[in-house]
């Protein structure tokens, strides 16, 4: 499909509304794109295939409430989108770096202040760029997309020098190869171009995302 989203060597990107009204009126692609996105269709057998989490481990996140989900019933989850599947990628992704349960429990802020700055961040990873999630788990968590030079860089994370509460990072990119790979859904499919980029199809068909780029006269500060 065309690339409507600028590749990672081709300067800044818009980033999206927040207005839901604005997003279907100026960038109906990106707002389907979304929707899809934060549609509720996976099962818990799903979640187990892609990332391979347990039923019992799903049940134990749940009752250490570090899952943001309720049961429709004692004997079905309720339906996860691939946001949260996204979502619970990064909830094991810490997990596996073996920070204690107590600390994800008391202080883990990452389902409520990633979907906003997931969704300022998805124009770039889309394009393909690289980013990471970086958190101190106690007051703040935030994504950071690296320019477009410092792709094999170290990430430089602004942070107060006198922190003494370790810092978290955890890169996207990686998470969302897998998860392109392993969503198996008949109606959308996620595709991984030669670029690194991504691209969607709905029902077989390319879904068009309108150009997010800046003029030069758009772009904060210039001059």
């Amino acid at each position: 499909m065309e690339h409507n989203a600028e590749g990672r060597n081709n300067g800044q990107l818009r980033a999206l509304p927040e207005n839901q009204k604005l997003l279907q009126q100026g960038y109906p692609g990106w707002a389907v794109l979304i929707a899809k996105l934060n549609d509720p269709t996976l099962r818990a057998k799903d979640v187990q295939r892609i990332l391979g989490l347990t039923y019992r481990q799903i049940h134990h996140w749940s009752s250490r409430k570090l899952l943001w989900y309720e049961r429709d019933s004692r004997g079905e989850w309720r339906r996860f989108s691939i946001a949260d599947i996204f979502g619970l990628a990064l909830i094991k992704s810490v997990a596996d770096l073996g920070i204690p349960f107590d600390r994800l429990q008391k202080s883990f802020i990452i389902q409520m202040a990633v979907p906003s700055h997931l969704r300022n961040a998805l124009p770039h990873l889309v394009a393909g760029r690289e980013g990471c999630l970086f958190t101190d788990f106690e007051s703040f968590c935030d994504i950071l997309i690296p320019g477009s030079d410092s792709t094999n860089k170290s990430v430089e994370v602004p942070i107060d020098s006198k922190s003494e509460e370790p810092i978290i990072i955890l890169k996207l990119k990686p998470i969302l190869d897998m998860l392109a790979k392993k969503l198996d859904l008949t109606e959308f499919k996620v595709c991984i171009n030669k670029d690194r980029s991504y691209s969607f199809q709905i029902n077989g068909g390319p879904l068009q995302l309108e150009d997010l780029r800046y003029t030069k006269q758009e772009v904060p500060g210039a001059r």
